[in-house]
């Protein structure tokens, strides 16, 4: 059975789902991203995780990012290494 890693979180008052990914995320069409990032909230949201998702990758050492436009100024600040070190759930689908 496949399974996923989310860092859940609850930070400034919100349920965060932060999922990190692969480099390959990065090279997808924004559409197929957003799919994927809807994807990923709901299987969260089915295994009892409540929040909103935000995914991490890496390309040429830098960290990037696709979450809620509120959380911008907070999700920036934050690398693909500390969303692996609270990484604090295995989502199996």
């Amino acid at each position: 059975m496949p399974s996923i890693k989310v860092a859940h979180l609850r930070e400034q008052g919100q349920e965060m789902l932060l999922f990190p990914l692969s480099s390959s995320f990065g090279f997808k069409p924004s559409l197929d991203q957003n799919s994927i990032l809807a994807d990923l909230e709901r299987l969260a949201h089915r295994a009892g995780l409540a929040g909103k998702a935000a995914a991490f990758w890496e390309a040429g050492g830098r960290t990037y990012f696709l979450g809620p436009r509120p959380w911008f100024s907070f999700l920036q600040r934050i690398s693909l290494a500390m969303v692996w070190a609270n990484v604090n759930r295995e989502i199996s689908y």
